[in-house]
């Protein structure tokens, strides 16, 4: 397994100073959060930053505008003109993801409309997702659903569901959003295709404050778990570090990082 971070951590410190600071970490890849911002950046200058930081980019992560705009980004909305804007948002992710050969974009599910039914959110979510998923294997981009508390798919299990009915959907497994829906954490899937990314953080068991995996609720023993079942099914793409802050100078993510290299260390000793 290799190791990633994702840059939606860090705002305050735009997107060129959190590339850096992955990189400079030791980090195999970046996340990148596909924000209005990041969209626009200067396609040579990052592709010349990303070659000159000998990293590599991992994914696109479109949960993360969609959370900061639900009024008109939301791939279930009762409104046809906001689905179909959401629809040519998760486009342009794809885009900027293929230029860059990333393999993966992922989207979320965040809260239902006011008066919105499951039944109705579900069916028009569905409909997107497939015109998303068959764009992206145009490009050679694979889509994913994460799970979130809030959302129309909260646990892993639930999004196992919907992956299985949608061809060429996968699946972003995020250990704090399952401890918070499901008040335990585990990964009850056997096929690794299915698993495209895994996030790795923590939280106290009431919000989703993304700490560093040694601070919260998950324990040591809970985490090595995870690791020892993917490495059991021959999972090999990211575990990646998703964390509100990165620490004074970084030291957050420094020492996740670490935290995660015993995990994998302890996978090999086994």
């Amino acid at each position: 397994m290799k190791l990633a971070a994702n840059t939606w951590f860090a705002p305050e410190l735009g997107l060129e100073s959190a590339i850096k600071l992955v990189a400079s970490l030791g980090f195999d890849a970046v996340e990148i959060a596909g924000t209005r911002e990041n969209l626009k950046y200067e396609h040579s200058a990052l592709k010349r930053m990303l070659s000159e930081q000998a990293i590599n980019l991992a994914c696109i992560s479109a949960g993360v505008p969609f959370l900061r705009d639900t009024t008109h980004l939301n791939l279930h909305s009762s409104r046809l003109v906001t689905r179909k804007e959401s629809v040519n948002y998760v486009f342009q992710c794809i885009d900027f993801a293929s230029r860059f050969e990333a393999k993966l974009v992922y989207v979320c599910s965040f809260n239902l409309e006011l008066g919105q039914t499951k039944v109705e959110a579900r069916k028009v979510f569905a409909e997107c997702l497939v015109e998303c998923v068959d764009y992206a294997g145009k490009l050679g981009i694979s889509l994913a659903l994460e799970h979130f508390p809030s959302g129309l798919y909260p646990s892993i299990l639930d999004t196992c569901g919907l992956v299985s009915e949608i061809a060429g959907l996968g699946l972003v497994f995020d250990t704090g959003h399952e401890v918070l829906c499901r008040k335990h954490i585990g990964l009850p899937i056997i096929d690794a295709s299915k698993i495209l990314d895994v996030h790795i953080n923590n939280n106290d068991g009431i919000s989703d404050n993304h700490w560093p995996p040694g601070k919260g609720v998950i324990r040591e023993n809970n985490f090595r778990e995870i690791v020892r079942h993917l490495s059991s099914i021959g999972y090999d793409k990211y575990l990646s570090l998703e964390l509100a802050n990165t620490g004074d100078d970084g030291s957050d993510l420094s020492e996740s990082k670490t935290y995660l290299i015993s995990l994998c260390s302890d996978r090999a000793s086994n």
